[in-house]
C-alpha cells in the first residue's frame, strides 16, 4: 500500500520522510525513482518495516516525487 509524505531531511544520499500519519521513514538514494528529491518535497512511497534483533526501523521504498506539493 502506497503512502504519501514530506521529505524532512535529505542530503543527496540519505534522509527522512514523514508520512501523513506522522510516522518517520528512512530513505536511501537507491530507492528514489524518476526524479531527484529535495527537502519539503511531497512524495509517494511504499513503507517497509525492517526488523532485526539489534534494531527496528521503517524504510521508504520506491520513492517517487509528486508533481505538485499536495501537502502543506
Amino acid at each position: 500500500m502506497k503512502k504519501i509524505g514530506i521529505v524532512k531531511e535529505f542530503d543527496g544520499y540519505n534522509g527522512i520522510i514523514e508520512s501523513l500519519d506522522g510516522i518517520e521513514y528512512n530513505i536511501f538514494k537507491k530507492d528514489i525513482y524518476y526524479k531527484d528529491i529535495n527537502k519539503f518535497d511531497s512524495v509517494s512511497f511504499v513503507p517497509e518495516e525492517y526488523n532485526k534483533p539489534e534494531y527496528e526501523t521503517n524504510v521508504a521504498r520506491f520513492v517517487k516525487k509528486l508533481d505538485k506539493n499536495l501537502i502543506k
